[in-house]
């Protein structure tokens, strides 16, 4: 099944996606970021977040694929202290964060949020097939805390609809 610039095909029981950028082809191994994302998805609480670490330099092989090293925070934590936690981070890395914000006419949302952290080079060619891959459809880049402040999140992902994060 081809979509845009993805390839998404089942192979060895892991499922992998093909990225085709310029003359070179990557394959990246995304099992440990699925694994990673259906434990925050499907936690009651709020406030979880994965991070993502770009695979090292490919090894000989092409066609052995690349794996991301991926640390869970399964634990409550606020934008703000997801941010902070991000400062000694060097870049690039992804985070993905499981977002519930409160309505202004009532009721709550949950949205998942994707944020491209210290982008460099051509790492939002990454960040958009993890994003595509796990069905995350808000995507934020950032290169300090300042860059993205819930208030402004919390717009971009309600489209103006929420008023505050729970």
């Amino acid at each position: 099944r081809v979509h845009g610039e993805y390839k998404f095909y089942q192979a060895s029981n892991v499922l992998l996606s093909q990225i085709v950028n310029m003359s070179m082809e990557y394959v990246y191994d995304f099992s440990a970021i699925q694994c990673a994302f259906s434990q925050i998805k499907y936690q009651s609480n709020p406030g979880s977040y994965i991070v993502i670490h770009p695979p090292g330099c490919p090894s000989d092989d092409p066609d052995q694929p690349r794996t991301f090293r991926v640390d869970v925070n399964p634990h409550n934590r606020k934008w703000e202290d997801m941010l902070q936690a991000l400062e000694c981070e060097m870049g690039p890395v992804f985070v993905v964060y499981d977002l519930v914000y409160t309505l202004h006419m009532g009721g709550n949302r949950r949205a998942h949020v994707m944020l491209e952290w210290r982008p460099s080079g051509d790492s939002y060619i990454v960040a958009k097939s993890i994003a595509g891959h796990l069905g995350v459809h808000d995507f934020l880049v950032a290169q300090d805390a300042c860059d993205v402040p819930s208030g402004s999140v919390l717009k971009t992902v309600s489209n103006g609809a929420a008023m505050g994060i729970h």
